[in-house]
Parts: structure tokens; C-alpha cells; sequence
């Protein structure tokens, strides 16, 4: 009697035991029962609270009537994970601690659907979204020097400053590598007067576009020795 065991790298296969005998002449076949289901999460900016990434639990969810989650893992120091998984269709997620989340720590796609058949699934892959914040200035005139602002308001944060220079009667912005979050956006242009001169926006989970900052007059200050009607 035997015992034979087959290896290969992110496959799996149950040990079977076989006797040897003259009327036995050929084994039975040895057929993988699972295979590795690896992805990697991916951080590219970290939230001021997080200084580098953290081991993030990750659950394999199958599609069957239950939708238990069969299996639980953690990442590595690198963002790697691995399952072993049977024959199926599953749903991967990643849990971002609810601390990194309100720091703007997300993660996409919020599920990744899999499924094994035959081979092992190794191109999982999540990666944090960062949203970009777009509009634009519209002005009078010719827009010439300009300065808009982007403040978290929903927790500390750098304020990010973007210089525009234009010779047109509007000038386009674009902040990339928004992290998820309530912000405060503001024009700096102290002599003109706008309809909005700063707006609240939440980015959540897509970019944020088509704003405008709208110029609707011009600021008058006068100095006089006396009270007088002014009409203009």
C-alpha cells in the first residue's frame, strides 16, 4: 500500500492511497481540488495618519445561496495575499479599517469578482482611488493671475494651491490625487467680486468635474469726507 502525494506551485491536490497488486496495473487519475486565488492592494499616497500600509483583512465570499465567507486572510507587509480556493465563483473584498477610512483611505473596486475553473487566478488587484477635482474660472474679462484653493474640511489636511494665468475669459483647473473626503474650494482675487467665492464639494467615489467659479462684478472701495448718493 502507498500514499501518493503530487505538488505543483499554486495547486493543490489531495493525497490518495493505492494498493499495488498484480490486477492493478494502472493508478487512478490525480486531479487538482483547489488552486491559489493571490492579488496585491496597492497604496500609492497615505492619508497624513498613515504612515505606510497596514495588514488589511480580506475575505473570499462564494457565490452559492449562503454567500458565507469561506475564507479570511490577512496581507502581507507588501499589500500580498493568497487563498487557496476550490472550483467556483467567489467575491474578494478588502477591509479598510473605519480609522483610515475617515482619514480618505479607499479602495477600488470595492468588490472583485473571481472565478476558478482550472487554473490558478493570480491578477487580483486593488487599488486606492484617488479622484481628481476639475472646473473652471470664468471671468468678466481676461482672467490674468489667479489662485484657487483646496481645504479638507472633514479632517486636517494640507490646503493645495493651484496658479492659474490666462489672457482668455476662462481658465481651467484640475487638482489630481484627491483622497476621498469634504473640501472646502476657493478663489483667491480679492478685487472681484464672484457669484460663489468658495464652494463645498465631496468627492466619494469618482471624480469630481464641471465647477465654476463665476466672476459677476468688480470691487469698488472708496475713501470720502462725506457722506454722499452713489449711483452706478
Amino acid at each position: 500500500t502507498y500514499t501518493i502525494k503530487a505538488e505543483k506551485e499554486h495547486m493543490f491536490f489531495d493525497a490518495i492511497t493505492v494498493k499495488i497488486a498484480p490486477n492493478t496495473p494502472q493508478l487512478a487519475d490525480i486531479i487538482a481540488t483547489g488552486f491559489s486565488v493571490c492579488g496585491q492592494i496597492s497604496i500609492t499616497h497615505f492619508p497624513e495618519t498613515v504612515k505606510q500600509i497596514n495588514k488589511y483583512k480580506v475575505t473570499l465570499t462564494s457565490h452559492d445561496k449562503e454567500r458565507t465567507a469561506l475564507l479570511t486572510t490577512e496581507t502581507d507587509s507588501l499589500g500580498a495575499f493568497c487563498f487557496k480556493a476550490k472550483m467556483g465563483s467567489y467575491d474578494i473584498q478588502v477591509a479598510v479599517p473605519e480609522a483610515e477610512a475617515k482619514a480618505g483611505l479607499s479602495l477600488k473596486p470595492k468588490v472583485f469578482p473571481v472565478t476558478v475553473t482550472d487554473l490558478p487566478v493570480m491578477n487580483v488587484a486593488f487599488f486606492q482611488f484617488l479622484a481628481s477635482v476639475s472646473g473652471k474660472v470664468s471671468c468678466l474679462d481676461a482672467c490674468g493671475d489667479l489662485t484657487v484653493t483646496l481645504q479638507p474640511t472633514s479632517r486636517q489636511g494640507e490646503k493645495h494651491y493651484l496658479q492659474l494665468s490666462g489672457k482668455s475669459n476662462s481658465a481651467p483647473f484640475m487638482f489630481e490625487n484627491v483622497l476621498p473626503g469634504r473640501y472646502k474650494l476657493s478663489i483667491i482675487h480679492e478685487d472681484w467680486c464672484w457669484k460663489n467665492k468658495s464652494l463645498e464639494q465631496e468627492v466619494l467615489e469618482d471624480d469630481v468635474s464641471c465647477i465654476e467659479l463665476r466672476q459677476t462684478g468688480y470691487m469698488l472701495r472708496c475713501s470720502l469726507s462725506h457722506a454722499i448718493t452713489l449711483e452706478f
